[in-house]
């Protein structure tokens, strides 16, 4: 575990703090899913997602590169906040091409984590927390 001040965790430190926990039921398949992100004030803050290609059926197409992309989606991600007078609404989407893939979401402590994996892949998932 990294010491880092409470003022501080309200915004994504450096990579070099985070580590990569498996979110558990590795690896998705297709589908929804909903997850509430861990969160414990002064233990473990979770800034984001990693999302790892498991496997994809071949007519998915692969593009080669430096980081290889799919030609079409992997998954979409979606992250909703619970405002002050209790309304819930998401207000982050973020769409999955690559094999590899971080996404930190903008405002600490969402409330839910939506993941769609599209049909014919499988993903890991990974909090990124410190």
């Amino acid at each position: 575990m990294v010491d880092i001040p409470i003022i501080d965790q309200l915004v994504h430190p450096s990579y070099l703090l985070m580590s990569h926990v498996a979110v558990a039921g590795n690896p998705r398949g297709p589908g929804s899913i909903v997850l509430i992100p861990p969160f414990n004030l002064g233990v473990a803050f979770t800034y984001g997602l990693k999302v790892e290609l498991n496997s994809a059926a071949p007519a998915r197409g692969r593009k080669i590169g430096v980081v290889d992309v799919m030609e079409d989606r992997v998954c979409q991600l979606a992250v909703d906040y619970t405002f002050l007078g209790g309304v819930v609404s998401i207000t982050e989407i973020h769409e999955v091409f690559a094999v590899h893939d971080v996404w930190f979401w903008s405002q600490a402590v969402p409330s839910h984590l939506y993941v769609l994996v599209d049909p014919a892949v499988t993903v890991n998932l990974f909090y990124l927390q410190t």
